[in-house]
């Protein structure tokens, strides 16, 4: 039996809380796996090109975000955002 689950904690404004991945895989030994996405502010992404596309962070100072928008710091708003290879994007 393989159960999986991924997901995050979204605050009542829509926004991204506390972000979290766990895995439990039940065989001859049991297996627990818990982590969570590395936190910065977005003057502290590393650059965002082809070798991080698709690396996810949570970002402490957002301004005024817009899910699929590119992030900017300077805010006190707290998400996920993910490198597309060229730009850190909200959600």
């Amino acid at each position: 039996m393989k159960t999986l689950f991924l997901g995050v904690a979204i605050l009542a404004s829509g926004f991204c809380n506390a972000p979290f991945v766990k895995a439990q895989q039940i065989t001859a030994t049991q297996a627990l796996v818990t982590g969570s996405a590395p936190s910065s502010t977005v003057a502290g992404l590393p650059t965002c090109n082809a070798s991080l596309n698709g690396q996810i962070y949570f970002v402490t100072n957002l301004l005024t975000p817009t899910v699929l928008g590119t992030a900017i710091g300077g805010g006190a708003v707290q998400a996920l955002v993910h490198c597309n290879g060229t730009n850190w994007i909200v959600g």
